[in-house]
């Protein structure tokens, strides 16, 4: 009986721990929404990327044109 609480009680703890942890912004999101706005946040192609350290670095030129036209 008393392992069956605890188990429930560190389920539970790790679900809430989880939420608080997913609902946070790192300061870099809250930059990008400070930058682009309300209605930039509406639009797609203003989307906020998460930093994804396992890819690489690119730089693409002359695609700019597509910004509001593609899905």
């Amino acid at each position: 009986m008393k392992s069956s609480f605890c188990t429930i009680a560190i389920f539970f703890i790790t679900i809430l721990t989880s939420l608080a942890h997913a609902q946070e912004k790192s300061q870099a999101e809250l930059d990008w929404e400070k930058q682009v706005g309300p209605k930039g946040m509406k639009n797609a192609a203003y989307a906020y990327v998460k930093d994804d350290p396992t890819l690489p670095r690119v730089l693409l030129i002359g695609d700019s044109i597509s910004i509001g036209y593609t899905p």
